[in-house]
Formats: structure tokens, C-alpha cells, sequence
């Protein structure tokens, strides 16, 4: 079943709070955007320690897109502020494309998830080709396509990126992992989303930047099912 995801991407604690107060009740989960400024010169609030005092009465869970470098040594500190899910950027993991040291730290990341219960997920930016995470597939629980430069949102995307999901689902059969898609995201650009065969969507500015982000979340699942809205 596709699921449509609010994803928050923003500077400060207090607008990532009040992102998560204003979508709790419409949505099981919530992605946010962690840039510190190592993959692009994008920084994003970063400090898992304000999730710790995050009080909601929703049972929403939380999900980091973690756009550094050496992801593996910032693992620890997201788990303990309890996030569920943490999609890792490919780009920001040490050496190189498909070295040995690579391998390794992919698997590394991977048990640290599953030994703490938490789903792990790899994130692919447009230059990197899809068929570069084969290899790693059995250990992922999402596979993230990044259709936008890393970090950024507001932008445009090229309908012809979809070629990208297509190759990857090409490569689901017997695999476990889900696809999500990420980018560009509006009631322009869903239903195409949508066929190319991702299983999740998420979405920055089209929900946040609304002045009613549910109501902006709610149009973008009508409109992926077919509903008139």
C-alpha cells in the first residue's frame, strides 16, 4: 500500500517542533532532513538531544535522513532519542563506491539498527546509480531515491528521474526492502511518482510550506489514489 510521508527539512529546533505539532494527528510517520553541511554546504537542525524532550500524545514515530559523512558514528545518539528509522546518505559512507571498507561499514550500520529494533535505509542522490547499492540490498529495510540535489528542497525534478525507480524495483523481487521516493512532490507530479512504483512518497514543501500542512498532506493522498479533491 503507498504511504505518503510529511517530511520536515528546516534550520532550527523550534520549526522542526512545530512541523511535527501541526502534522502528529494526520500521519504514522514523519521524515526529517539531518544535513550538517559535510555533503553540501546545506546545514539543517541536527541535535537528536531535542528530540529527547519532545512530548506528544500521538504514537508517532520518527524518521532522520542522516545527510553526513561518516553516518556510523552519529547511529548511537539517534537511536537513544528514540527515532525508528534512520535512511542513511550512500554518498556520505567512507570509501568510496563499492570498496571493501564500504561494504563494511554498510553491514556495520546494519546491525546497530536491527540490534535496536530500528529500520535502516540507504539513500542514493541523482548521481549515483541505483544499480551501485546491489550488493547491499539484503540488509536494507528502504531504499531512498533523492531526487533533488542533497539537502535542498523547494526544487523541481525532471519527470525522467523515474527511470531510477524503475530500475529499482526491477531489482525488489525476493528482497525485502520498500521504496521511497523523494523530491519535487506535489499534485503535479504524484500519480507519475506513483506508477514509476514507489512504495512510499515524501513530501517537504507542498505539506509544510502550506498554511494548513494536514489539509496539503491529505490532498496529496487523494490525489495518489484518484480521488477528486
Amino acid at each position: 500500500m503507498l504511504e505518503i510521508l510529511p517530511s520536515i527539512n528546516r534550520s532550527t529546533w523550534q520549526e522542526v517542533e512545530s512541523d511535527i505539532r501541526k502534522i502528529k494527528n494526520h500521519a504514522d510517520w514523519v521524515e526529517i532532513d539531518v544535513a550538517d553541511g559535510t555533503l553540501s554546504k546545506v546545514k539543517t537542525w541536527n541535535n537528536p538531544e531535542d528530540l529527547k524532550n519532545l512530548k506528544i500524545d500521538e504514537p508517532l514515530r520518527l524518521c532522520i535522513h542522516l545527510m553526513v559523512k561518516n553516518p556510523e558514528k552519529y547511529l548511537k545518539q539517534w537511536i537513544d532519542a528514540k527515532v525508528r528509522r534512520i535512511i542513511v546518505q550512500y554518498e556520505g559512507i567512507p570509501g568510496g563506491f563499492l570498496g571493501l571498507k564500504t561494504k563494511n561499514a554498510v553491514k556495520r550500520i546494519s546491525d546497530i539498527c536491527k540490534e535496536n529494533w530500528v529500520e535502516f535505509g540507504l539513500s542514493i542522490s541523482p548521481k549515483t546509480s541505483t544499480k551501485e547499492l546491489g550488493p547491499f540490498l539484503d540488509l536494507l529495510d528502504v531504499v531512498h531515491i533523492l531526487a533533488v540535489p542533497i539537502g535542498l528542497n523547494s526544487q523541481n525534478i525532471d519527470l525522467g528521474e523515474l527511470n531510477r525507480m524503475t530500475e529499482l524495483k526491477s531489482l525488489q523481487s525476493g528482497k525485502k526492502f520498500r521504496t521511497e521516493w523523494d523530491g519535487g512532490v506535489n499534485p503535479e507530479t504524484i500519480v507519475a511518482i506513483k506508477k514509476s512504483g514507489a512504495d512510499m512518497i515524501a513530501s517537504t514543501s507542498f505539506v509544510f510550506d502550506a498554511s494548513q500542512p494536514d489539509k496539503a498532506l491529505e490532498v496529496l493522498k487523494k490525489t495518489a489514489i484518484g480521488i477528486g479533491v
